[in-house]
């Protein structure tokens, strides 16, 4: 590995931090809290990238678990990000390539580990086309308890496009910085779907983006999807403030999005109804009379009841009927809040205010 030196002061603008004879790679990993994942994803690198030219950064945004006790083991850059920033998974990642120094910057959570047979045909496939701003394989996800790649798979259903020209690369994937440059890198602000956005600015400068059909990473999640301790984990992290971030976004920079306000749309229609409802319980309430508020119940029944018929059965419904009730009014609010449109160029403040821990690397 590449012996790498940075200090508290590392500037912001990734170019001005490309050092020409810096490592081919950087692994750029992110976490909060990952104490009991951590070990596995670092150990998966350091088996991946063994004999190759790369450097190993460890973004930790606040953990309050033993993370980074765990990941200062390993031989990293280890990367702490105060809880008094804005914290998010877009955050750690601008963070981490703020550090990095080379030509292909992999980015991989802390609950991931990576397939060290997909490298050789990443390269290759950097290597031959040289007009990719960004490539990903496929992650596999799988539960936690089963502590096993063989075991609880959930492949996640990826577009036929993904695989000749895709429009963002979510999870697991490598960025060129010729690209990171080109396009100011990741958005700070955003809570989530910093990929999405990311994206399509790189679309719209002209780059490439592409999945390859193999196995890039596997991903250990605690919960399955649609359960109500996955919705509050979401809710938490801000993954649906960050919905309507990303709508907000699209459209002050014009970004080649088709229709990016239909991806919020149910959410919207949702809030209106919900809107209603107060407006009917405050009417029954001031009028003493309840008539108002048993129409928007009978309204709401009647819509849940033709879900359900829909659907053939309850439990969907009554899952989304749920994720809608919680999260449409904070979809509204990231929608309705204004963009910060200087992040691409201006310093960032939360280089100046983390804390760097540089640990033994040897040199390949």
């Amino acid at each position: 590995m590449t012996q790498t030196h940075h200090d508290s002061n590392s500037r912001s603008s990734f170019s001005e931090t490309a050092v020409p004879s810096g490592p081919l790679w950087s692994v750029v990993v992110i976490a909060r809290n990952e104490e009991a994942s951590i070990a596995t994803c670092l150990e998966s690198v350091l088996h991946t990238f063994e004999g190759r030219s790369y450097e190993l950064i460890f973004v930790d945004s606040a953990s309050t678990d033993n993370t980074v006790l765990i990941a200062s083991r390993f031989p990293a850059n280890v990367i702490r990000i105060p809880p008094t920033e804005r914290l998010s998974p877009s955050l750690g990642r601008r963070t981490g390539a703020g550090h990095a120094r080379g030509k292909w910057i992999m980015f991989l959570d802390g609950d991931c580990t990576v397939n060290a047979d997909w490298i050789d045909e990443a390269e290759r496939t950097l290597t031959e086309q040289p007009d990719l701003g960004a490539l990903a394989g496929e992650r596999v996800q799988i539960l936690a308890a089963s502590r096993s790649h063989a075991a609880a798979q959930y492949n996640y259903p990826y577009p036929d496009q993904d695989y000749t020209a895709a429009d963002f690369l979510s999870g697991s994937a490598v960025y060129t910085r010729k690209a990171l440059d080109a396009t100011g890198g990741f958005n700070p602000y955003l809570r989530s779907c910093e990929e999405a956005e990311l994206g399509a600015r790189l679309r719209k400068a002209g780059f490439r983006l592409l999945r390859l059909r193999s196995t890039m990473s596997w991903h250990s999640i605690k919960h399955p999807t649609e359960t109500t301790s996955e919705l509050l984990r979401r809710i938490k992290r801000g993954f649906f403030l960050g919905s309507g971030q990303f709508v907000r976004y699209c459209y002050a920079q014009r970004l080649p999005v088709v229709r990016p306000f239909d991806s919020i749309r149910r959410y919207v229609q949702f809030c209106v109804l919900l809107f209603i409802g107060l407006v009917a319980a405050a009417t029954s309430l001031l009028t003493r009379d309840g008539i108002a508020l048993a129409a928007w119940v009978g309204l709401m029944l009647a819509i849940f009841v033709a879900f359900v018929v829909r659907n053939r059965g309850i439990r969907k419904p009554a899952y989304y009927f749920l994720e809608w009730s919680l999260t449409a009014p904070i979809v509204v609010w990231g929608f309705l809040q204004p963009p910060h449109m200087d992040w691409k160029h201006a310093q960032s403040a939360v280089m100046q205010n983390t804390e760097v821990k540089h640990s033994d690397i040897p040199a390949v």
